[in-house]
Order: C-alpha cells, then structure tokens, then sequence
C-alpha cells in the first residue's frame, strides 16, 4: 500500500511552510480542524474589541495599576 500523505502548516518563523507527514499505508488517518478553522479574519476593529476584554487585560497585564492576576470578586 502507499503511504498516507498529509501536509500540516508550520514553521511559524519561517514563513508558514507546510510540512508533509507520511503514515503507512494501512493506516486510516482523519484531519481534525481547530473550531474557527473556516471563520474568516478579524477585521483591526474587532482585534481591538477583543483584547479590550477583562480576560485579555489578565492575559496580558494591563490591569490599573500594573496589577498582573487573576481579579478578586472578594472585598477583602
């Protein structure tokens, strides 16, 4: 039997070549896709919407303050 051939997107740095994996013939190989796989790009407006977000401001530290943590519901 001939390989199995499937080409997976890498090398991220390099310029998103992708690179092909082959699997014996006998085997049975499914592609699984990421949910959003097909959606299409952020237009810059809904980047900027998105990191505006509580959890994106955790994410990347921009809390008041410079506060960098999860945030407390507690008022203690």
């Amino acid at each position: 039997m001939d390989a199995v051939k499937v080409k997976v997107p890498a090398w991220e740095w390099y310029g998103w070549e992708p690179e092909e994996l082959a699997f014996p013939g006998g085997w049975t190989v499914h592609e699984r896709r990421m949910k959003g796989h097909g959606a299409p790009p952020l237009t810059s407006r809904e980047m900027a919407e998105r990191l505006e977000t509580r959890w994106a401001r955790y994410l990347y530290g921009s809390w008041p303050g410079g506060r960098r943590g999860a945030p407390s519901s507690s008022t203690t």
